[in-house]
C-alpha cells in the first residue's frame, strides 16, 4: 500500500466566519489569522433555506439532503400526518471515513455530529463525547475505548450531560438551567463549563493525534455551536435580552472567549504535524440572532386554511367555548418552557415541539408545516396522489400557492 501524507480535519461547529475573521484580524486568533493569510480558503455555501440539520450529514456522506434524507430533527410522517422525531440512522449512507478504512487507511474520527460508531473501522471512532447534537449517547469503536477516554479525560462538562442516554436532544439546552431563562449564576456556570469543555476536547484530540500513524484524523468541536445558541444574547448588543451588567457578571463576551480557546486547540494540533500533512479547517454554518416567528407558522397555515374554507361548526354555548379555550391554553403554555432535565416525566425523553395542528387537522388542510429547523419556514401541500388524504389536485398547486 502506498503511504500518503496524513490529513488533519478540524471542524468548528457553527463557528461564525465573520466573527472569526474579525477576531483574527484584531490578533485574538493567531492560528486562524495565519491560516487566513497564508492558506488556500473558500466560502462554504449551504443550500438556501435548508442547511442546519443536514450539513453534517452532507459533510459525512458527500450527498445532498434530498439524497441522504436527514435534514431536520423532526418530520411529518406522510402516511399518518403525525409529527415525529427523526433519527440519523435512517440515512443508510456510508461516511467517507469508513470508505477510507475499507481501503486500508487508518482513521481517527471524533464527534462528527449525527454519526454512530456501529461498524468496525481500521482505527478509532468516538461519538457524542462533546457534540451539540446527540442521538446515540457517548460510545466508541472499539467499544472499550469509551471507558478509557472517560477515565483519562472525564466527560464533557456541558455536552456530556446524561452521557449514555439514547435520545434526540441538545445537552446545552438543558445544562445549568432550572427555568425558561437562566439566572446569572447559571449563565456563568454554563460559560465556564463550555470553556472547560474546549480544554478537555483539546487534551483528548491532541493525545489521540500524538499517537501517530493516522492517514486521516478528524475532530469536531461542538462548543462554538453551543455558545452561539445559548449566549448570543451576551454577545450581540442588538439582541432584545442583551444586558451589559449580565455580560460583566459572566466575565465578558463569551463568544470571543470560546473562539480563543478553539484557536489555541487548533494551534496545538498543528504543532504536532510535519510539513507534509494536509490540513482542512471547517467553520461550518455560522451563527446569528433568531428573533423571527417561524414557530408560529403551524398556526398561521391552519388559520389561512380555515379562513378560505370556513372553520368547523362550533358546538356549545359561548361560555362553554370560552371555558374549553382557556383549558386548552392552560395545557399548552407549559409546553413552551424548556424544562429542567431532572423534571421531565416522560422517561427522560425530549418531546417534539408543541403543535397547533393535530394529525387530523393536517389531513383536512390544503397545506401544513414541513419541519425545517425553524430557521426557514417549510410548507407542504396536501396533494392528491401523494398524501393519503390529499385534497389539492396537482393542477391546483400554483393557484393554491398564489392564494396563500
Amino acid at each position: 500500500m502506498t503511504v500518503r501524507a496524513p490529513i488533519l480535519v478540524v471542524g468548528l461547529d457553527a463557528c461564525d466566519p465573520a466573527i472569526a475573521h474579525s477576531l483574527a484580524a484584531a490578533g485574538h486568533l493567531p492560528t486562524l489569522r495565519r491560516l487566513f493569510e497564508h492558506a488556500a480558503r473558500c466560502r462554504v455555501r449551504n443550500p438556501y433555506g435548508l442547511f442546519v440539520g443536514s450539513l453534517w450529514m452532507t459533510f459525512a456522506t458527500g450527498l445532498r439532503a434530498d439524497r441522504h434524507h436527514f435534514h431536520c430533527w423532526d418530520e411529518i410522517d406522510v402516511a399518518s400526518y403525525v409529527r415525529r422525531m427523526t433519527k440519523p440512522s435512517s440515512c443508510g449512507q456510508t461516511p467517507f471515513w469508513r470508505r477510507l478504512s475499507e481501503d486500508g487507511r487508518r482513521v481517527a474520527v471524533i464527534d462528527v455530529p449525527h454519526s454512530k460508531a456501529d461498524v468496525s473501522i481500521n482505527g478509532l471512532e468516538v461519538v457524542e463525547w462533546g457534540c451539540h447534537d446527540r442521538h446515540f449517547g457517548f460510545h466508541t469503536w472499539p467499544a472499550a475505548k469509551a471507558s478509557e477516554i472517560a477515565s483519562a479525560f472525564g466527560l464533557h462538562p456541558v455536552l456530556g450531560l446524561d452521557p449514555y442516554s439514547v435520545r434526540e436532544f441538545a445537552p446545552d439546552d438543558y445544562a445549568h438551567r432550572e427555568g425558561p431563562l437562566r439566572t446569572t449564576e447559571e449563565e456563568r456556570t454554563l460559560f465556564d463549563g463550555l470553556l472547560r469543555g474546549v480544554v478537555a476536547k483539546r487534551r483528548l484530540s491532541t493525545a489521540l493525534l500524538a499517537d501517530g500513524g493516522w492517514d486521516l484524523f478528524l475532530t469536531i468541536f461542538g462548543e462554538s455551536h453551543a455558545i452561539g445558541h445559548q449566549q448570543w444574547h451576551l454577545h450581540d448588543p442588538t439582541h432584545p435580552r442583551f444586558d451589559p451588567a449580565l455580560v460583566g457578571a459572566v466575565g465578558g463576551d463569551p463568544i470571543p472567549a470560546i473562539y480563543r480557546e478553539l484557536d489555541a486547540a487548533l494551534g496545538e494540533m498543528l504543532s504536532l504535524l510535519d510539513a507534509e500533512a494536509t490540513v482542512l479547517v471547517l467553520l461550518s454554518h455560522g451563527m446569528g440572532p433568531h428573533n423571527d416567528g417561524t414557530h408560529l407558522l403551524d398556526e398561521v397555515l391552519s388559520r389561512f386554511d380555515w379562513f378560505d374554507r370556513g372553520p368547523p361548526p362550533l358546538i356549545g354555548t359561548p361560555r362553554e367555548l370560552l371555558r374549553r379555550a382557556a383549558q386548552s391554553l392552560e395545557r399548552r403554555v407549559p409546553a413552551f418552557a424548556v424544562p429542567s432535565i431532572r423534571r421531565t416525566n416522560t422517561g427522560r425523553m425530549l418531546r417534539p415541539c408543541p403543535e397547533f395542528a393535530s394529525p387530523d387537522d393536517r389531513a383536512r388542510q390544503r397545506f401544513f408545516v414541513e419541519p425545517n429547523n425553524y430557521v426557514y419556514g417549510g410548507v407542504r401541500l396536501n396533494l392528491v396522489g401523494r398524501e393519503p388524504k390529499g385534497c389539492v389536485e396537482p393542477h391546483q398547486f400554483d393557484a393554491v400557492c398564489h392564494r396563500a
